[in-house]
């Protein structure tokens, strides 16, 4: 993947049409005219991977996403799905509508929390003042005061 390539996120399945086809057509006209792009396919979009329901999306005024997907495998488009997701969905992870689609375990995908992955740390809950007192360090650190970080010292 180059330093410019544009990953498009599917999360949904064909019961929200809109961000379905956004986030298609916005990774195969970025292809088309722009930069190398790709799509991962996470929690419900996962359906869309395996070309659940493609038949039915169709919204007004643009492409519908049966001919999306064809572009996207004309364009040699590289797409990635989480194999997480899909196990809890049910999902067969066997076939796909896209042709370059990898299957990836959670952990892999590199992709912002999805609700399928485990946080890799136990989020701790610290004080206001031990809040201040790490700010105070970074300050020191950097050699100046963080505009709006300690409102007790305007």
């Amino acid at each position: 993947m180059s330093k410019n390539t544009l990953r498009m996120t599917v999360r949904n399945d064909s019961t929200d049409p809109v961000p379905v086809t956004l986030g298609f057509a916005s990774a195969v006209n970025a292809q088309r005219y722009e930069r190398p792009s790709q799509l991962a396919f996470v929690e419900d979009g996962v359906r869309i991977a395996v070309g659940d329901g493609i038949g039915d999306v169709d919204v007004d005024g643009w492409p519908p996403l049966s001919e999306l997907v064809d572009d996207t495998n004309a364009l040699g488009m590289v797409a990635f799905a989480c194999s997480d997701c899909a196990g809890q969905r049910g999902v067969s992870t066997s076939e796909s509508v896209i042709e370059k689609l990898q299957w990836v375990a959670s952990q892999d995908i590199h992709l912002p929390l999805h609700e399928c992955q485990e946080p890799t740390e136990a989020p701790t809950l610290i004080t206001i003042k031990a809040q201040q007192q790490e700010q105070k360090e970074f300050d020191e650190q950097v050699g100046q005061v963080t505009i709006g970080a300690r409102p007790d010292e305007g």
